[in-house]
């Protein structure tokens, strides 16, 4: 086995785990999706995410609480940088699975973290297929590798 191919191998396996893990993130999202349930929540508080070095606009993490059954819930909705729309007190929309309030999701968080997640995670896994099976001799494509000083780069 030479280097493209333990390389091709290497990103062709990572490729196939985070299909994987993309798959049953966007299966759960599906279900999700299938039948919400759409609550309003409070705003209880704001928590800064930014880094001390960050240049621009602060990014905050809305905090919502909401109460289903007699039970009360916390969600963390979508970083935004609007603390005006988010402010302490104010109401905010939250959607969960029927059945399993702690499943919550809000608007901003839909599908497309997912779709982009699982569409590398499957460029990642063909890149690594093709990797590995182009550098196989019977491929027609054995990819030579010559380190400087090596025999086989004095010939």
């Amino acid at each position: 086995m030479d280097c493209f191919q333990i390389f091709g191998f290497a990103v062709f396996w990572l490729g196939g785990w985070c299909v994987w893990k993309s798959v049953n993130a966007r299966r759960r999202r599906t279900a999700l999706l299938r039948d919400p349930v759409r609550y309003s929540g409070t705003v209880i508080r704001l928590e800064d995410i930014s880094s001390e070095g960050d240049v621009g606009p602060t990014m905050y993490v809305p905090v919502v609480k909401y109460r289903v059954g007699g039970h009360d819930y916390e969600a963390r909705l979508t970083p935004t940088r609007d603390d005006i729309a988010f402010r302490v007190g104010k109401k905010a929309e939250v959607m969960f699975e029927r059945g399993n309030p702690a499943n919550v999701t809000d608007k901003a968080k839909l599908t497309w973290d997912v779709n982009v997640a699982l569409t590398a995670s499957l460029a990642l896994f063909l890149i690594g297929a093709v990797l590995f099976c182009g550098s196989l001799p019977w491929a027609g494509t054995k990819v030579e590798v010559t380190w400087a000083g090596s025999p086989a780069a004095k010939k």
